[in-house]
């Protein structure tokens, strides 16, 4: 069982700032709003940067990239030549880069490297919230040893044709927090 701590706007950064209230939380700092929206551009940057590294040294990545913003726009993927590729991919990034642009299942996978990397969390878990079931795809790996628990993250609003992230905790059955 997961109860919801805070609920982020849903503005494009929901996946960031839930995990920068995460981060916050975990470590016992100010949980308002100007922190976890500054945290969140930080989270968001260091995952653009992820972006870009991984996508000019791996070239199945940014094809992947591409596909997934030409996707975005309905077209056709059939014949994307190389030029089309780097600038698909490059485009991916630049809408990334922008407050409203919303991160996915390639901004979780990064940000979950980057809480283990960069702030020794075990990582973060990202569950339905309709089901309270982990969405494996969306999890990466956890670390077994870390100064943080994992970040837990609540999916919702799948089925009504959206996505909103928000930070959640979860409970132990006696209705105490839970650290994992």
């Amino acid at each position: 069982m997961y109860t919801k701590l805070k609920e982020t706007p849903g503005d494009g950064a929901c996946l960031f700032n839930a995990v920068a209230f995460g981060l916050l939380f975990y470590t016992n700092q100010k949980t308002s709003t100007k922190n976890i929206i500054k945290l969140g551009e930080i989270l968001r940057n260091l995952t653009v940067k992820h972006l870009i590294e991984k996508s000019t040294k791996n070239r199945n990545f940014k094809t992947v990239l591409a596909i997934s913003y030409q996707d975005e726009s309905n077209k056709s993927t059939k014949s994307l030549k190389s030029n089309d590729i780097n600038t698909l991919a490059n485009k991916y990034i630049k809408s990334m880069k922008k407050s409203s642009t919303w991160g996915g299942n390639f901004e979780a996978e990064i940000l979950n490297k980057i809480v283990k990397t960069m702030y020794d969390f075990r990582g973060i878990r990202i569950i339905d919230e309709n089901t309270n079931e982990n969405i494996k795809f969306m999890s990466g790996s956890v670390k077994n040893k870390a100064s943080y628990p994992l970040i837990h993250i609540a999916l919702s609003n799948v089925n009504q044709g959206g996505c909103h992230f928000s930070f959640v905790i979860q409970q132990a059955r006696s209705g105490r927090r839970k650290s994992n």
